[in-house]
């Protein structure tokens, strides 16, 4: 299948990316189409109604919505973004 072709060419760069310290094994990516398809997949996988995340502010505004398809509760925290720090 062609398609197993790009999910490894794709663990390869992630891999090269993070300088070989990380592998990547290639029958566990999911491709999206974009940012808010990708947010949406993972809070809809991962949360349960009434779940929350904790999110930096400022923050993506769909996560708004959401928090209305997917019943979830979103708390936004204050982040610096004048300073040169980083949350990793």
């Amino acid at each position: 299948m062609p398609v197993i072709f790009f999910f490894q060419a794709i663990a390869k760069f992630m891999g090269r990316v993070r300088g070989g310290r990380v592998t990547f094994d290639p029958d566990r990516i999911v491709m999206s189409g974009g940012a808010t398809g990708a947010n949406e997949l993972i809070m809809f996988c991962l949360a349960d109604p009434g779940d929350a995340f904790l999110v930096p502010s400022p923050y993506y505004p769909a996560y708004a919505l959401f928090r209305l398809i997917n019943l979830i509760m979103v708390f936004h925290f204050p982040y610096p973004t004048d300073t040169n720090t980083s949350l990793f």
